[in-house]
């Protein structure tokens, strides 16, 4: 930081003058150098991954890479993938088992470990444990893979007297909804009964009067089975989108049950003992990542442009982050709501990922711009965008989900530009 001193030109004489612009002009250029240098990406783009089994594409949930830089991907479930074609992408339906894939650097899979979820979120423990979450439910793996332990989503796992109030407000919106539609279908039938009423008219109430009959016996099977439904609504509130590990603490960020937004919660290594340590947070299309670092939690606010640090009990301790529209910075954050995703590197920096962007920063863990390290294109809006740092290689990695890939970039010396709209087979 440069400090502002007040001097007499007059005392230092022409030689004086002379040494103080070379100085000031030194400095200013060395600022501007570190400032262009921190433009130029240090990686680029290498390789896209995608991972096929008997000639059909299999669906990458999330990722992680673990302290032998190997990818651990979670696979399968149901959902759409977007397919290139021309200057647009065409949606089309997939589904696969439910599986974890171990991979090495360049994709190969090593090992395939059947899941009982369809895992969107995970994070690896200091120990080597893996931590997986979907929809509403929690499991643990050893490092053998296997499955130690499991769970409900923390914001369910205990009924609350706010939840039971929450049902039963439910339950009488349902039957009032009920006593609504049977009101209008009797109300047109009267109508319809009417000599005066012309054909035309008829003809329209008696299509409106099936759409109140159908809606009427969609609330009526809800009513006869009120625990099933209000269970279902229950588990889609409660869905799981990030999860962060210290040795001796599980962090679990999900929906919140009641009013909208996201809470924190802390659990043990066992997945049990939940404690909501902050709510109310802020994230743009189902989407709020979370992590650790030296002991403490970052959240990636997205729909706020911001990353917020708490301690393990949920005081606030810091926040940092600017909308790049209005700072027109690097720095910042672009788009509708970024960063999407967060992760610390054994550097100790913690980098960003940015959907519709396509940007992977570093910052200091209190929030100083460091370096912008990749640029993708192709990366879509609003988006699921993990970030995986190999601790053996310089190789970062970026989950495009709606394809189904993962991209590889490398240090600038040692990679070889490609194009996202290719993509090569692990």
């Amino acid at each position: 930081m440069l400090h502002s001193h007040s001097i007499s030109l007059g005392r230092l004489g022409a030689g004086g003058v002379f040494c103080l612009l070379v100085v000031c002009v030194s400095l200013a250029q060395a600022a501007d150098d570190i400032a262009e240098s921190a433009k130029q990406p240090t990686h680029k783009l290498s390789e896209v991954l995608t991972l096929e089994e008997g000639g059909k594409q299999i669906i990458i949930n999330t990722f992680c890479v673990d302290a032998r830089g190997r990818l651990l991907a979670a696979c399968g479930g149901n959902t759409k993938h977007y397919v290139k074609k021309g200057d647009s992408y065409e949606s089309i339906q997939m589904s696969g088992p439910n599986e974890l894939r171990v991979l090495d650097a360049t994709g190969k899979t090593l090992k395939v470990v059947p899941l009982p979820i369809q895992a969107s979120a995970m994070n690896i423990a200091p120990d080597g444990s893996i931590y997986m979450g979907s929809g509403s439910q929690l499991i643990k793996l050893d490092k053998d893979y296997r499955i130690v332990a499991t769970a409900d989503s923390p914001s369910q796992s205990k009924p609350s007297p706010e939840q039971e109030a929450r049902k039963q407000q439910m339950r009488e919106e349902l039957q009032r909804s009920r006593k609504t539609l049977q009101n209008q279908i009797d109300h047109l039938n009267q109508k319809l009964s009417n000599p005066k009423t012309s054909d035309s008219v008829k003809q329209r109430m008696t299509k409106r009067i099936e759409q109140y009959e159908q809606s009427l016996q969609d609330t009526d099977q809800s009513l006869n089975n009120f625990d099933a439904y209000f269970a279902s609504l229950n588990r889609s509130r409660s869905r799981i989108t990030g999860i962060a590990t210290t040795a001796q603490d599980v962090f679990i960020c999900c929906n919140m049950t009641r009013g909208y937004g996201y809470a924190i919660h802390r659990m043990d290594t066992n997945l049990a003992n939940p404690t909501q340590i902050t709510e109310k947070l802020s994230g743009c299309c189902g989407q709020l990542d979370i992590q650790t670092h030296d002991g403490k939690v970052y959240a990636a606010e997205n729909s706020r442009m911001r990353v917020i640090c708490y301690d393990r009990d949920g005081k606030r301790l810091g926040m940092w982050g600017q909308n790049a529209r209005k700072s027109k910075s690097l720095a910042g954050f672009g788009a509708c709501c970024n960063p999407m995703n967060i992760r610390f590197g054994s550097d100790g920096f913690c980098y960003t990922s940015e959907a519709s962007v396509g940007a992977i920063k570093r910052f200091s863990p209190d929030g100083e711009f460091q370096q912008l390290i990749c640029q993708a294109e192709n990366i879509p809006s609003c988006k699921h965008t993990p970030i995986g740092l190999s601790p053996t290689d310089g190789r970062i990695y970026m989950l495009n989900a709606p394809q189904s890939q993962i991209f590889v970039f490398k240090p600038a010396e040692q990679a070889a530009q490609v194009n996202t709209g290719e993509t090569t087979d692990g």
